[in-house]
């Protein structure tokens, strides 16, 4: 039994309902009409999934939307460089490694990381906005699986569905109609 402030059960309901929280906003985020405002939402939803992870324990999961939030801080003031982009990716990688290996020491635990790695890279290479949201998309399925796996059921489920928003954004979306 976990000796603390809140008992297990407690902090799985709490992990949940940030989880919750962060859903919403990212699902929001994706129906901005710009990446200015899609980043600038995701920073909300980052500082969410990080009292998530940490409340659920979910260690690698916190670093990947600490990295996150600094990313999407240094895209909306326009400060990110390519120096800066692959020193987050890397220091990233190198410590979820670390914590993969001697914390959580489990298969999905480098879900995260994978994840961030690869929307950061997406975000940094392209301003194609489309491009975004399919990077968007990929890092929602490895996140479905680390949020199932954590416990963190809520964000699992509606990060899942935040995914198939995605896909109808993608589709029929407003820059979509622009282009056509």
């Amino acid at each position: 039994m976990q000796q603390g402030l809140l008992s297990d059960q407690s902090r799985m309901i709490l992990g949940n309902i940030f989880g919750l929280c962060s859903s919403i906003v990212l699902l929001i985020s994706v129906w901005r009409k710009n990446k200015k405002g899609m980043c600038l939402l995701q920073c909300i939803d980052c500082l969410f999934g990080i009292m998530s992870c940490l409340v659920l324990g979910a260690y690698n999961g916190a670093l990947a939307n600490t990295v996150a939030l600094t990313r999407n801080a240094l895209a909306i003031r326009g400060k990110e460089t390519k120096i800066g982009t692959t020193l987050l990716i890397i220091a990233s990688i190198i410590l979820g490694l670390y914590n993969m290996l001697t914390i959580e020491q489990t298969w999905y635990a480098l879900f995260p990381t994978i994840a961030g790695a690869e929307y950061t890279t997406v975000i940094r290479l392209t301003n194609n906005y489309r491009l975004c949201k399919i990077g968007l998309l990929i890092n929602c399925m490895l996140w479905v699986v680390y949020c199932f796996m954590t416990n963190n059921y809520v964000s699992s489920i509606t990060t899942f569905l935040v995914g198939i928003s995605i896909v109808f954004s993608i589709l029929y979306g407003t820059e979509r109609r622009k282009e056509g």
